[in-house]
């Protein structure tokens, strides 16, 4: 009689057990989403003083013309956007703020001044290079293929090819514009 109490007695217990292991069990999924905002920054750049440019002295047919290439020696500057955007340089020649040209022999002088930009990633590769003449245009933009981060490099130009008349006496000055931004 012992042995029929100790089993009914243990009949109940599992009962409990097997209908709480039976139970339905539910999931949901949970979506997370953030968003990264596209941008770009360019650190700050110095300005270009290419100071009193050589002309030549002595009298003659190359008299008063530009003798020499002046170039800085390049600047460093963080150019970064996290997605594929345009570079792009925009820049005048450098008017002369003293005096325009408009003397009797104007064909043979200049009142301005034109200059090349080139900006380049430091290792070549991180983006596109783009390079400005203002001789030739006043805009150029090149298309970058995706993200870059890069110390990159701008060059900045005089040279004598791209400035063939004679020079007015005075100041010139430019503003160039550096633009990273959508495509």
């Amino acid at each position: 009689m012992k042995k029929l109490i100790l089993v009914a007695a243990a009949a109940p217990i599992a009962m409990i057990a097997t209908g709480a292991s039976a139970a339905d069990t539910t999931s949901e999924d949970l979506e997370i989403t953030a968003t990264v905002l596209p941008e770009c920054s360019l650190a700050d750049l110095t300005p270009v003083d290419f100071g009193t440019l050589a002309i030549n002295t002595a009298a003659g047919p190359d008299a008063l013309l530009l003798t020499g290439t002046r170039q800085d020696n390049g600047q460093n500057t963080w150019t970064s956007c996290n997605y594929a955007a345009n570079i792009t340089i925009e820049g005048q020649p450098m008017e002369n703020q003293d005096q325009e040209n408009t003397g009797p022999d104007a064909a043979d002088f200049t009142d301005e001044l034109n200059y090349r930009i080139t900006w380049r990633s430091d290792n070549g590769n991180d983006f596109l290079q783009a390079n400005l003449r203002t001789v030739n245009a006043t805009t150029v933009t090149r298309a970058q293929n995706g993200a870059f981060h890069n110390n990159a490099i701008v060059n900045t130009a005089l040279v004598t090819e791209d400035n063939p008349l004679r020079p007015l006496s005075g100041t010139y000055t430019a503003t160039a514009t550096l633009t990273l931004g959508a495509i």
